[in-house]
């Protein structure tokens, strides 16, 4: 009763606002893989397509209120790089070939969608968006890849609705980040580096999860989230639907109203999103996420700080923006670069023809090539 209260009060000022369990031993089961199986696997199987090897895992974590959950996890890694190691034993010679292949062998990328996704924002099911996988095309160029559902979404745990916000949902992330750190873990291995790339509010997540811990990840690339002064609209409607359950669902026509920038994207594909992709996200980090938005639109740069922890970045980063994304346009982009005032490495690319999903976009490869150019250049450094 008291958060529908909460929630009631603040309704009416968000009306043009939008804020917006296995431990398995990786190498082993990469050795072992079974071909040809197309059904999403269970934790602790394994799938292929190609060569790309796909692990479903589970990450224990505990929230603030000691509650035991969990976070499901996907391993996308390419075996061709088994076909030179494989022979080697015990198989933690393996990990160890397999890293000293390529300085992209040694860096893990860790994947964090936004809201109404989960994992399979990064890889949708083949059959039906075939070509469509960041997390397959990062595979393919060397690199392991750990796509996250997020809490309350996919295979992950569902925690109350009001308690899952944005700081419960941080908490848990920098969780699984440290356990890539040390083993054991149920990566089965630890990488030399952690790059962690985030999409809209996982954006959002990524940046308060690396300002708050420092040394947490080594590079972060932040995509579809602006944190300089912005405004995206939404109606009463939706506003007063979106608050009124613990989990929200945002209705088709709206998130291919702000998500697409449709010249760009094909009508086959926002069905098939609609369809197969869209997911719920938790009340709970809406409600915290109000004061936010508020600063956002006052460009309240202080408030922003405050909020987010940006300026206590120390990596360098990569901001990635659509040049006709409703949810956060690029107006300010030289704003976006001052906020990273802590990071040594700052560089913000703005995406022609882009709307907010970039995965799903016919032009999503200028994003995924300038992600993977980025990366490179500074793991060689």
């Amino acid at each position: 009763m008291v958060t529908r209260t909460i929630l009631s009060s603040v309704c009416w000022s968000l009306l043009i606002f939008l804020f917006s369990p296995i431990y398995d031993v990786v190498p082993l089961t990469f050795a072992e893989e079974s071909a040809n199986s197309q059904a999403q696997p269970s934790s602790g199987q394994l799938r292929s397509t190609n060569t790309v090897q796909l692990k479903r895992l589970s990450f224990p974590i505990q929230l603030s209120d000691e509650t035991n959950q969990h976070i499901a996890g996907f391993l996308y890694f390419d075996r061709q790089n088994l076909k030179v190691c494989h022979e080697k034993k015990p198989y933690s010679r393996v990990v160890k070939c397999i890293k000293k292949r390529s300085l992209r062998n040694q860096t893990l990328q860790v994947l964090v969608h936004g809201f109404t996704y989960n994992h399979a924002y990064w890889d949708p099911p083949k059959k039906k968006l075939p070509n469509h996988s960041y997390a397959r095309f990062m595979a393919k160029k060397g690199y392991p890849v750990l796509a996250l559902d997020l809490l309350g979404t996919g295979a992950s745990s569902f925690p109350d609705g009001d308690f899952l916000n944005i700081k419960q949902s941080m908490f848990s992330l920098a969780q699984v980040l440290s356990t890539t750190r040390s083993l054991p873990n149920p990566l089965g291995n630890t990488f030399n580096r952690i790059v962690l790339v985030g999409h809209s509010v996982g954006t959002l997540l990524a940046v308060l999860t690396t300002g708050t811990n420092p040394g947490i990840t080594d590079l972060l690339v932040a995509t579809g989230w602006s944190f300089s002064p912005h405004v995206v609209p939404l109606s009463p409607e939706l506003i007063t639907a979106s608050l009124a359950t613990p989990y929200i669902r945002f209705p088709s026509p709206v998130r291919e109203e702000l998500f697409y920038f449709t010249p760009s994207a094909k009508q086959s594909v926002i069905k098939r999103d609609n369809r197969f992709l869209a997911d719920q996200f938790s009340r709970g980090v809406l409600v915290e996420g109000i004061p936010l938005l508020n600063a956002l639109a006052l460009g309240d740069l202080q408030t922003i700080q405050d909020l987010t922890q940006i300026h206590q970045i120390k990596v360098p980063v990569l901001v990635q923006l659509g040049r006709f994304d409703k949810i956060s346009p690029p107006l300010m982009p030289e704003v976006d670069a001052q906020l990273y005032k802590g990071s040594p490495d700052v560089q913000v690319d703005i995406l022609e023809k882009m709307g907010h999903s970039f995965n799903l976009h016919r032009n999503r490869l200028d994003s995924w090539r300038g992600i993977n150019r980025w990366i490179t250049q500074r793991i060689v450094k």
